[in-house]
């Protein structure tokens, strides 16, 4: 599209859920509202719609969020419905949407007036002695999969429960890896962490996890974190949870988000850092809600830290991780 268009590449929201089940104001975690009626992803009262979209040329992750209190098959059959809601979308709005599984298809989306949609998945609580059902993932396109929520389920342990990787999650690991799904450590503890790292043979993300050195948050990235995901080639994507982003119980302000990104670079980042807004999965700063207001965030970032750091932020490292698996 046009030259001067500010591009994106987010990598997490939970949209698909909020509107698959009718529940765009529910919080996270909330069992599935499976009998209400889905919304349109072209215009809905959510942080991210297509309409407000537009106006960037915009690659999104879509997580599909399994809410820890289905596990098994009920999750399985979860999974399914909201994957079917995202096809049904992908139909209806064929001229606003393209579902990629490479960024190759990325420049064509855009051309197009397209947003590029990669189907992603937070909590594995449907991996339960069997990895089969990461072999369907791949064949609906899931190019990711945040290993846990907050508890614990049969693959490893979230920030909010003991443990560390299973003996199945390190099958999980070797299968996901062996179809090119990126590993995502967003929402586990820190011996589950460092246990996938021991594991994994290929990069892997943080895809909504921000800095604990600026906010202390066991959702939070400590520094030896971050610097062991630089090492390897990933990509940490930069939470917008007021949460996440400030200690004090306040809305996050600009600074504050300065304040992580200025930290990460710091540990040698700048190839590292992405964006995963949590978008429809957080209560995020007023200035960043709904989604068309991240060109205040681009404006500020720039002012900052310049274009170039600007531009890899908000797409080039996202990008260039997908592209070089």
């Amino acid at each position: 599209m046009g030259a001067n268009r500010i591009r994106v590449f987010d990598l997490h929201c939970d949209t698909l859920d909020r509107l698959a089940c009718g529940g765009e104001f529910a919080p996270p975690g909330q069992d599935p509202q499976v009998d209400a009626p889905p919304a349109s992803l072209r215009s809905n009262s959510a942080h991210l719609s297509l309409d407000r979209m537009r106006g960037f040329d915009w690659c999104q992750c879509f997580a599909i969020f399994i809410p820890d209190t289905l596990h098994g098959t009920e999750a399985w059959r979860f999974y399914q419905q909201v994957q079917a809601y995202f096809s049904s979308q992908l139909q209806t709005h064929e001229d606003r949407l393209a579902q990629i599984t490479d960024t190759s298809g990325i420049e064509a989306a855009f051309t197009a007036g397209r947003c590029a949609a990669l189907l992603t998945v937070e909590g594995a609580s449907f991996l339960e002695g069997s990895v089969e059902p990461i072999n369907q993932l791949a064949r609906d396109g899931v190019k990711m999969l945040t290993l846990t929520w907050n508890a614990q389920n049969a693959v490893a342990s979230g920030s909010t429960a003991p443990g560390g990787l299973t003996p199945f999650g390190a099958q999980a690991i070797r299968a996901l890896e062996a179809q090119q799904i990126v590993i995502d450590v967003s929402h586990l503890n820190d011996e589950s962490f460092f246990d996938v790292a021991r594991a994994t043979t290929r990069s892997f993300a943080a895809s909504h996890s921000n800095s604990r050195a600026v906010c202390d948050h066991p959702r939070n990235l400590t520094d030896d974190q971050f610097r062991l995901i630089c090492e390897r080639g990933g990509i940490v994507g930069l939470n917008f949870f007021n949460e996440f982003l400030t200690p004090e119980r306040r809305e996050a302000t600009p600074n504050d988000v300065l304040r992580h990104l200025d930290h990460w670079l710091a540990l040698g980042g700048e190839k590292t850092i992405a964006l995963g807004s949590d978008y429809d999965g957080a209560d995020v700063p007023k200035w960043l809600d709904p989604c068309d207001k991240l060109a205040t965030l681009y404006s500020r970032v720039t002012q900052e830290f310049g274009t170039q750091i600007t531009n890899d932020l908000f797409y080039n490292n996202a990008r260039r991780f997908f592209t070089q698996r």
